[in-house]
């Protein structure tokens, strides 16, 4: 699927009946209105439409749209700078 986030309803673009997968990479540094109208809303609905949504960053803070986190069903953390980011990650996802 190209689409744009331009379009109307994303969702229209992708087949209900098939497994979609949408992967978003290293999207941090894009505007927050960006995460927060086009790609946590696939962290949310994306399911009912038949998509799996992964979104790859080098900084769980630096997501800037709550929702991606929280709507999350698996977090894969590599190379942690330090025990307090640990701890706050760790508060963060309880």
């Amino acid at each position: 699927c190209k689409c744009s986030y331009k379009q109307g309803s994303i969702y229209n673009n992708f087949d209900k009946d098939k497994n979609n997968l949408v992967i978003f990479d290293d999207m941090i540094s894009e505007k927050e209105q960006l995460q927060k109208r086009f790609i946590a809303p696939f962290f949310v609905r994306g399911r009912k439409q038949g998509i799996s949504t992964i979104y790859l960053s080098q900084s769980y803070f630096g997501i800037k749209e709550k929702l991606i986190r929280q709507n999350s069903d698996i977090i894969i953390i590599k190379k942690i700078a330090s025990i307090k980011d640990l701890k706050l990650i760790q508060y963060n996802l309880v």
